[in-house]
């Protein structure tokens, strides 16, 4: 990851301040615009994830600065399924998108769920080759988005 070092930290709801999540989100908007399937309020999509989302934050070793994150739900006991509302790297570095995926199936099957799904951007090809590199398929559809799932054994 060109002599680069990470740290991965676990945060639970409402751990982090909605400031720098919004932060992080407008930050890898701006490099992945296609990276939300629909019209979002950044701040208050970033309130919601800071308030209610699991993260798995990737940051710089030598300054701090986050550089990935992945946001999403592992506490729904009655179905058993995860869902990631949003992740994004704000580094071209290749394997960040890997190992924040790694890290979240990781939390979401210690806490006892049995799927993972997430909606993908419709335009986004780019996300959806990597999801499905990386075991999900595609379950349904809408006008924007996709709905890619797979189990977490």
């Amino acid at each position: 990851m060109n002599g680069q070092t990470f740290i991965s930290e676990i945060h639970l709801p409402g751990t982090l301040s909605s400031e720098a999540v919004t932060n992080f989100i407008e930050r890898a908007h701006i490099l992945h615009p296609k990276a939300l399937a629909g019209d979002y309020d950044l701040q208050v999509f970033g309130a919601k994830l800071a308030s209610y989302a699991h993260a798995i934050i990737l940051k710089r070793t030598d300054s701090g600065q986050w550089v990935g994150g992945c946001f999403g739900y592992c506490n729904n006991t009655e179905t058993k399924v995860a869902y990631i509302s949003f992740i994004a790297k704000t580094i071209p570095d290749k394997g960040l998108g890997r190992q924040l995926m790694d890290a979240f199936c990781a939390l979401s099957k210690r806490a006892g769920m049995h799927t993972l799904r997430l909606e993908v951007n419709s335009r986004n090809t780019n996300a959806q080759a990597f999801y499905h590199h990386y075991g999900l398929v595609q379950k349904d559809v809408t006008n924007h988005s996709f709905y890619m799932e797979m189990p977490l054994n």
